[in-house]
């Protein structure tokens, strides 16, 4: 095969663009229509902040605690196309708002949030093929953009709630809002207040009878958790902590436990998983 019928090769030559480095793959789609179409999907297939996103609607300003739109930004319906124009190629994002980006911090004001859920409403999912979302949640303001990125189309979603985050808050805003996940790995700092966390959990996974692959953090006690799981064929079932007994790191453990026959699918229990490699 010729180096030219490789590249004429529409599969091959999205392998090509997939496995090489950002700055070839921005050439690639500047080099022809058809070269952009594959580098496009590349480029914005995975996504490790959601910022880019935003900046599509309009420019992003940094205060030197966290970005947001400029007062005169004016947002176009060109903008919204914009938007849904690259939207349409995520399959993945990977948000951390505590992580830097662009040498400062992922932290975006919850007016700016509030602004894309205002440009949204009422329209169609600006992410309509979006597959995996990991959400790390550091500061309070970025609970909103779960509302307004949370779609039928995700299947696999893990969110890492940080210290002094209100997590009830953050699993009710999820509510209503989901498709049928195949995986939920949700991780909590050990200062959660257990009871209320447990009522938002319990009512979020009674939604996902589909839900084949589970991750809990080590402290939630049985009863409630095992109850909400009722009638779901899981495969895999994790929780850290191994035996998950109360100690000084774990004080608040409890052991999960259930009827040997009451997941009889399960064919992993407590054992590390990637979430990227779940069953799709």
């Amino acid at each position: 095969m010729s180096p030219q019928s490789v590249l004429d090769t529409p599969e091959l030559l999205c392998r090509i663009i997939e496995l090489a480095n950002p700055a070839v793959q921005v050439a690639a789609a500047q080099t022809c229509r058809e070269w952009n179409k594959h580098a496009i999907g590349t480029i914005w297939g995975k996504l490790s902040s959601f910022i880019p996103l935003l900046e599509l609607l309009a420019p992003l300003q940094h205060d030197g605690t966290a970005w947001e739109y400029g007062s005169d930004a004016v947002i176009k319906f060109e903008n919204w196309e914009r938007l849904q124009f690259y939207g349409q190629n995520v399959r993945s994002i990977l948000h951390d708002d505590g992580k830097r980006f662009k040498n400062d911090n992922g932290n975006v004001r919850s007016r700016t949030y509030l602004t894309l859920a205002a440009v949204v409403a009422n329209r169609a999912s600006f992410l309509p093929n979006l597959h995996t979302l990991e959400w790390t949640i550091s500061q309070a303001s970025s609970i909103p953009a779960l509302g307004v990125i949370a779609s039928p189309s995700i299947k696999h979603i893990k969110l890492i709630i940080k210290s002094d985050i209100d997590s009830s808050r953050v699993l009710n805003t999820l509510l209503g809002r989901m498709g049928d996940l195949i995986t939920v790995d949700i991780c909590l700092p050990f200062d959660t207040t257990v009871q209320t966390a447990e009522d938002s959990l319990s009512r979020f996974l009674r939604e996902q009878p589909k839900l084949s692959n589970l991750r809990l953090p080590p402290f939630f006690v049985s009863e409630k958790i095992v109850a909400s799981l009722s009638g779901m064929k899981l495969r895999r079932l994790e929780q850290p902590d191994r035996g998950n007994r109360r100690s000084q790191h774990n004080p608040l453990g409890s052991q999960l436990c259930f009827d040997s026959e009451a997941f009889s699918t399960l064919t992993s229990l407590d054992c590390d998983m990637d979430m990227t490699k779940a069953n799709t």
